[in-house]
């Protein structure tokens, strides 16, 4: 089991840019955003993916407690054929909520062509231009474990913009389970991350409205 005192789940779909936030966020290169967060000295954070959370929340583990945590959660993972829950209710990954005194939540968007086009960047290795090894060694890891069925349900999936705005709306109904402190929204479609209040959603989604 996992106690936390203060949780920062960071979530999105694939290719909208979660990894890369998480990390700017590690480097101190975002200091708006993690004032808006009250992150303060990120040294003093840990960072986890999903199956951290999955690995050490059960009761059968012995207890670890986290002073401060950040969860980089894929909320379309429950839709995968691997996948042994189908709700995120019944994703082990996020027990942790139960378990958390305080919770924000962070969620990432960026628009449907935009997150389009990062599929392919990444999942076509021979036209990719990688940044670094890690971002290397991140894309194939990301072939080997989810394959190119994978990519065909996100390529149909971000094709369908209601769709994908179905799954966002079962997120955002998730969250509201939890007693959170706060829940943000991170634009990132030009990947120039910008947080903006939850309520501000269909501005974002529908800028000329």
């Amino acid at each position: 089991m996992i106690q936390v005192n203060k949780l920062l789940v960071i979530a999105g779909p694939s290719c909208v840019g979660k990894s890369t936030l998480i990390e700017r966020l590690q480097e101190g290169k975002l200091p708006t955003i993690s004032r808006q967060l009250k992150i303060g000295d990120p040294s003093l954070w840990t960072f986890a993916e999903w199956d951290f959370a999955e690995t050490h929340g059960t009761a059968h583990t012995p207890t670890l407690e986290i002073s401060q945590l950040v969860l980089h959660y894929n909320f379309l993972r429950v839709l995968r054929r691997d996948a042994r829950r189908r709700t995120h209710e019944e994703d082990p990954a996020l027990h942790i909520l139960t378990t958390s005194r305080d919770i924000t939540f962070v969620t990432l968007w960026s628009s449907p062509d935009v997150l389009a086009l990062r599929v392919k960047s990444r999942f076509e290795i021979g036209t990719h231009t990688f940044r670094d090894f890690r971002t290397l060694r991140r894309t194939y890891h990301e072939l080997r474990q989810q394959g190119f069925r994978y990519r065909t349900f996100l390529y149909r999936l971000y094709g369908n913009k209601q769709k994908l705005l179905e799954r966002y709306d079962a997120w955002f109904a998730f969250c509201l389970k939890y007693n959170s402190r706060a829940h943000w929204i991170v634009d990132n479609t030009d990947n120039l991350p910008a947080l903006f209040p939850l309520v501000h959603f269909p501005h974002i989604i529908h800028p000329s409205s």
